[in-house]
């Protein structure tokens, strides 16, 4: 391979990865504080699942269903596919504590996260 052909496919290369490549992983102090709530992060880039977000009763639904709870709520829905839902902590609710998010191949932090957890931890007895 030439230089000319090496220095073309390098500067693809960097094109594609500035341009093509998803935002980093969300953290919990960007996806919250929600207290005394847990939260998951959803992506519909190619398969939207929610197409209205206003009102958010789609959203409230989609989000009782991947989090298992009737208690879920969406906290944040855009219109470009980016959705929050929360709901309580176990400890609030006498719940089954979630173990990790709904699937969701789309979202950049992992398929299968554990919940951003901003529940108030308890002092011990």
């Amino acid at each position: 391979m030439d230089s000319k052909s090496a220095l073309f496919l390098s500067v693809c290369f960097v094109f594609s990865l500035t341009t093509a490549m998803p935002a980093l992983a969300m953290t919990a102090t960007q996806i919250g504080p929600y207290p005394n709530k847990i939260a998951c992060d959803f992506y519909q880039t190619t398969a939207k699942k929610v197409t209205n977000c206003t009102p958010k009763k789609d959203a409230h639904s989609f989000c009782r269903v991947a989090m298992k709870s009737r208690l879920s709520r969406a906290i944040e829905c855009n219109q470009n596919g980016r959705i929050v839902c929360t709901r309580p902590c176990s400890s609030v609710t006498k719940t089954k504590p979630l173990d990790h998010c709904a699937y969701d191949p789309e979202r950049r932090s992992g398929y299968e996260i554990t919940p951003y957890s901003f529940c108030a931890s308890r002092p011990s007895p």
